[in-house]
């Protein structure tokens, strides 16, 4: 069986955050003598060799999603330009699959762990005893995209979705619209339970009326979007948020293909920012995630705090999103 960290630290008599430090050739106040302590037992347990095969890590929900195909990409990029390899895991939306490609990834030679998950809060449970073995036994840093939860000890960087949330729907109030359709993805994962309160936070600042019928769950998909835009119509929404472009350009194929123009039959904004909806007929407002910011500082946070030792030792970041204002919203029945 391979060496771990825990032995190298063990043998040398430092802690486990020291062991890494030093063999990561981070910047420690450490002796010398302390440093060749270190270096003597990884080279002893055969460690120095295993820390040569620079991989990383990347399980992601769904690779069909074009914000998980960016963010990969972001992700990739960069470790390469830092010399790192990366793993890529697609689990397909699926809990089975994620448990798969974690137990994969325990018999991976990996450097680190950024890890994006479909599972809802529920599920997540079912989950925790593997990333607590690859946290614990495998001394393997992982960083959570889009979820932070302390009681695993993992870094993590999130979004500011209930801002976003709220950004796009203020949008549409200020052009004057007071009924407005939201479109969300699966409501059980807490990025969607927030940006929907997020949407709506403005509708009980502004003291406006909301119709619970104006709200339609569903998934972060096109398919989302195209079957569910009738029914809102229906309602008489003049304006739709979409909670991802993916939704959004569900919704923007459906209106084309029944002769309904944006913005002046109905506005539309999405979020993520993805590159193409710039490119559409109509260019689609959104809400831009800093998605490439975000795959860099994950990153980032890996490969400068690579063992957690105690939870004072976590790094939780919450990113802002920004309002990009394209030709899809005007005011109702402009």
């Amino acid at each position: 069986m391979s060496a771990k960290l825990k032995d190298v630290a063990e043998r040398a008599g430092v802690s486990i955050t020291t062991a890494s430090l030093i063999l990561n050739n981070k910047p420690i106040s450490a002796t010398e003598s302390t440093k060749k302590q270190v270096i003597q037992a990884a080279k002893e347990l055969g460690y120095l060799r295993r820390q040569k095969v620079r991989n990383i890590g990347l399980m992601v929900p769904d690779l069909s999603n074009l914000y998980y195909m960016e963010l990969t990409r972001g992700i990739s990029l960069k470790a390469q330009e830092k010399g790192y390899n990366v793993i890529i895991f697609d689990s397909n939306n699926n809990l089975k699959r994620e448990t798969n490609n974690l137990h994969t990834l325990r018999q991976t030679e990996l450097e680190g762990i950024i890890m994006g998950i479909s599972s809802t809060d529920k599920t997540l449970t079912k989950l925790r005893p593997i990333i607590l073995n690859i946290l614990n036994e495998d001394q393997v840093p992982i960083v959570l995209l889009d979820r932070n939860c302390p009681s695993l000890n993992c870094h993590s960087i999130c979004i500011n979705n209930y801002y976003g949330g709220y950004l796009a729907t203020s949008h549409l109030v200020e052009l004057g619209h007071t009924k407005i359709g939201c479109i969300t993805g699966n409501i059980n994962l807490p990025e969607c339970q927030d940006r929907t309160n997020g949407y709506r936070g403005v509708f009980t600042e502004n003291h406006l009326d909301l119709n619970e019928n104006w709200i339609i769950n569903g998934e972060f998909t096109t398919e989302t979007g195209y079957k569910n835009t009738q029914a809102l119509l229906d309602q008489g929404v003049t304006a739709i948020f979409a909670q991802n472009d993916m939704i959004a350009f569900g919704v923007y194929h459906y209106l084309k293909e029944h002769n309904l123009h944006i913005p002046e039959n109905i506005s539309l904004v999405g979020f993520d920012n993805i590159p193409f909806i710039s490119m559409l007929d109509v260019p689609l407002t959104t809400v831009s995630q800093p998605i490439h910011q975000m795959g860099e500082r994950a990153l980032d946070i890996l490969l400068t705090t690579p063992y957690i030792s105690d939870t004072t030792d976590r790094v939780t970041l919450t990113l802002q999103p920004e309002l990009v204002v394209r030709n899809s919203t005007s005011k109702p029945g402009k």
